[in-house]
């Protein structure tokens, strides 16, 4: 019934927070940090962090219901002795903290920029800031775009009338038009088409 599934919710709840309270960071080498969560902001409203965050790398430990880290929490129940067969298994079961890593932040930084490049926003900059409390970290990107770039003149060049006739038939399935953002995958996506409209008619 629903007060039966209501209770069962709270137990995982409660048994969640048991779990994630203990101490992760004991797994954390010396000299480094616990990266607690990643963040995107945008300074324009058009650009949702949500369709860019498959750009970052690197990921905070996961979560159950968006809130509790019950994976990391298992793990933590664990010791730090491999021999030991319980701690295998939490090992196994449980996630590992996820530990800081820079190279995976400029390497997410360097992506998303080129992700926002390719939607028309040439001079997107990402810059991070790394706030550090203890000996855990919480990482933010900052999306930047810029100005958006727009499509205000479409020409299409042909080898010969032949060729012209066989693309301009099929126009009508083009997803370009003037005025449109600039989408570099909009732009192979065309070009994908018109080489697959080519060789289905015998040029190769």
């Amino acid at each position: 019934c629903a007060r039966n599934r209501a209770y069962q919710l709270f137990l995982l709840l409660s048994i969640g927070v048991i779990l994630s309270s203990c101490s992760a960071t004991r797994f954390v080498p010396e000299g480094q940090y616990l990266l607690s969560s990643v963040r995107l902001r945008s300074e324009q409203p058009e650009v949702l962090p949500s369709d860019y965050r498959t750009y970052v790398r690197q990921e905070a430990n996961s979560r159950w219901l968006s809130t509790l880290k019950v994976p990391l929490g298992i793990y933590c129940l664990s010791g730090t002795n491999e021999r030991n067969l319980f701690n295998r298994l939490m090992h196994r079961i449980g996630e590992a903290p996820v530990v800081y890593n820079d190279t995976l932040t400029g390497y997410s930084a360097a992506a998303l920029r080129l992700a926002l490049q390719s939607k028309g926003y040439l001079q997107a900059r990402v810059d991070t800031t790394l706030t550090r409390k203890g000996r855990r970290a919480t990482l933010t990107y900052h999306l930047k775009p810029g100005n958006r770039s727009y499509v205000h003149e479409l020409r299409r060049e042909f080898d010969n009338d032949t060729v012209r006739r066989l693309i301009m038939a099929d126009s009508s399935a083009s997803r370009l038009y003037k005025g449109m953002p600039l989408d570099l995958a909009l732009l192979s996506e065309e070009r994908t088409r018109i080489v697959h409209r080519r060789q289905n008619s015998g040029y190769m």
